[in-house]
């Protein structure tokens, strides 16, 4: 038995199988329910979740709150971390005892040590929308909009980050997932006349000099990657989501696709399965 948290509200669901949205397989059975629901207060929407041990870490409309789900048919909020800092973070990501955020305009890490009392220990302004995150050892990589690309972030010490390299992607980085020395990277651009969209892959042996080595094209507006062993799983938005392989992560190659009702934003991986958000 295991449990889930969705974006939204802050919901517990119980399955054999998690499900985020829609279940990839669609022959396999599943019966999610609902065990557990914190509301936010004040209308708020939520952007960003992380979990770790018995907490959740829900960003929203006007702030962080960090969520107790020891027991998970009661959750409740322990913490709060509000404004200056917009941490309507489409990535929020735990890597204890410091949470990091891609906070709009900033990229923040905050001291997570006392679940009461989250306080911000570095803020680093980006310059543009940062929506995307992912962390490896002692960096972080952010992407983000209006051309953005994929920054990368020494935060050795969490109190002083800063950009050590940097790599153009697209118009708008949406997701990045890393492995081994590699970051592969789900984005789109779009123009009056023209569409771009698809998988990028930058080598990032060196943070200082990350170097795109790899490419593989999408027919849809890339949302989100996932990586499972030698393959990555792209979601797509209207084209739904693909597999892609990435043994030779010079040549990313799409071997299978999925198409969904809907617009595939987030996806996500539990054994076997893959589980989608698909938006309509």
């Amino acid at each position: 038995m295991r449990y889930a948290t969705l974006l939204g509200l802050l919901i517990v669901i119980v399955s054999p199988r998690l499900a985020f949205g829609d279940c990839a397989d669609y022959g396999a059975s599943t019966s999610p329910s609902i065990v557990g629901r914190y509301v936010l207060p004040y209308g708020d929407r939520a952007f960003g979740v992380a979990v770790s041990g018995n907490y959740a870490y829900v960003s929203s409309d006007d702030g962080l709150r960090v969520i107790d789900i020891s027991t998970p048919g009661s959750p409740h909020a322990i913490g709060f971390l509000g404004y200056p800092y917009f941490i309507n973070g489409h990535s929020i990501v735990v890597a204890d005892p410091y949470l990091y955020a891609a906070a709009w305009d900033h990229f923040v890490a905050i001291d997570i040590s006392n679940k009461m009392a989250p306080h911000v220990v570095g803020d680093l302004t980006i310059p543009a929308a940062a929506t995307c995150l992912a962390i490896s050892g002692s960096h972080a990589y952010v992407g983000g909009g209006a051309f953005l690309g994929l920054k990368v972030i020494d935060i050795t010490a969490p109190s002083s980050p800063a950009v050590v390299g940097s790599v153009p992607i697209m118009q708008f980085t949406n997701g990045v997932a890393i492995s081994g020395h590699y970051a592969f990277v789900a984005g789109y651009e779009q123009g009056a006349n023209y569409q771009l969209s698809g998988l990028k892959v930058v080598d990032i042996a060196n943070p200082s000099s990350p170097v795109m080595v790899g490419n593989v094209d999408s027919p849809g507006l890339a949302q989100d990657v996932v990586l499972n062993g030698n393959y990555a799983y792209l979601a797509d938005s209207y084209a739904g989501f693909h597999v892609v392989d990435i043994t030779n992560p010079t040549s990313p190659a799409i071997v299978g696709s999925v198409d969904t009702p809907g617009r595939v934003h987030q996806i996500a991986i539990d054994g076997p399965f893959v589980y989608v958000t698909d938006r309509t």
